[in-house]
C-alpha cells in the first residue's frame, strides 16, 4: 500500500515478516514429514530391504513435495517484493512530481515578486531576507545585498519606531488579521517617503516569514496637502472678502 512504499522501515518489516514465515512453514512441514513418514514405513514394513527402499522413496517424495512448497512460498514472496518495489516507484514518481510543481509554482510566484511594479519586501522577525528590484529602487539602494540583513526599523522614521516594532511583533502571529496601514520611511538619501503597506504571512525558504508590499504614495500625500492647503486658503479668502462686504455695508 502506499503506506509501505512511502515508509521503506515498513516495506523491510514485511519482507521480514514473510522470510520468516516461509521458514517456518518450510521447518513445520519438514519435522511433520519426518515423524509422520518414519512411523509410517515402520507400520507398514518389517522387511530391511523393503523399510530401505521405503525411506529411498520417502526422500524422493520429501524432496518433490518441498520443492513444490518452496517454489509455491518463494514465488509468492517475490511477487508481493514486486509489488512493493512498483508501490514504492509510484510513490517516488509522485513525490517527484509534487516536489516539481511546487518548484514551478514557487518559480511562478516569484518572477511575479520580481516583476511587480510593487515594492515587495519579505522579513523575518524584523529582519531583511529578500527584496524585489522594485524595492531596491524605491529607497535608493544600488543592489539587494544592500539591504538584506538590515533591520525594517533601519527606515523607520523616529516618529513610527514604536509602531512599526509593534507590528513586527504581531507579524510574528500567523493567525492575526493585519490591514492596509499607511506609514513612512527614510531612504538610503535620507529623504522621506511615503507608503501604503500591506503585510500577509507566508513560507519563505521553508519558514514562517511575513511578505510586506508597499505603494509609493509620496506624491499622493503631497498633491492632497497641496489641495488642503489651497482649501483653507480658499476658506480664508472667503471668510476675508465676506467680512470686507460686510464692512462696507
Amino acid at each position: 500500500d502506499a503506506t509501505a512504499a512511502d515508509d521503506p522501515r515498513i516495506g523491510s518489516g514485511r519482507a521480514d515478516s514473510q522470510t520468516l514465515r516461509l521458514v517456518l512453514v518450510y521447518a513445520g512441514f519438514a519435522a511433520l514429514w519426518i515423524l509422520l513418514s518414519d512411523q509410517a514405513v515402520t507400520w507398514l514394513y518389517d522387511q530391511p530391504d523393503h523399510i530401505l527402499l521405503a525411506s529411498m522413496i520417502k526422500g524422493w517424495l520429501f524432496v518433490a513435495f518441498t520443492s513444490i512448497l518452496l517454489y509455491v512460498l518463494v514465488r509468492r514472496l517475490l511477487r508481493e517484493a514486486l509489488q512493493l518495489a512498483r508501490d514504492r516507484q509510484d510513490a517516488l514518481e509522485r513525490q517527484k512530481r509534487t516536489e516539481t510543481a511546487l518548484r514551478e509554482s514557487e518559480l511562478r510566484y516569484r518572477n511575479l515578486i520580481e516583476h511587480s511594479p510593487e515594492a515587495i519586501v519579505v522579513h523575518r522577525i524584523g529582519k531583511v531576507i529578500y527584496v524585489n528590484p522594485s524595492a531596491v529602487a524605491m529607497v535608493g539602494a544600488v543592489a539587494p545585498s544592500d539591504l538584506l540583513g538590515r533591520s525594517i526599523l533601519d527606515f523607520a522614521l523616529t516618529e513610527n519606531r514604536d509602531a512599526i516594532s509593534e507590528r513586527i511583533q504581531l507579524a510574528a502571529n500567523p493567525r492575526e488579521l493585519r490591514p492596509a496601514f499607511e506609514s513612512a520611511i527614510t531612504n538610503l538619501q535620507g529623504e522621506r517617503i511615503e507608503l501604503a503597506v500591506k503585510a500577509v504571512s507566508v513560507l519563505f525558504d521553508g519558514e514562517a516569514a511575513v511578505l510586506v508590499t508597499m505603494q509609493d504614495i509620496t506624491q499622493r500625500k503631497r498633491s492632497e496637502e497641496l489641495l488642503q492647503a489651497a482649501l483653507h486658503d480658499k476658506d480664508a479668502l472667503l471668510r476675508e472678502v465676506h467680512h470686507r462686504v460686510k464692512n462696507n455695508l
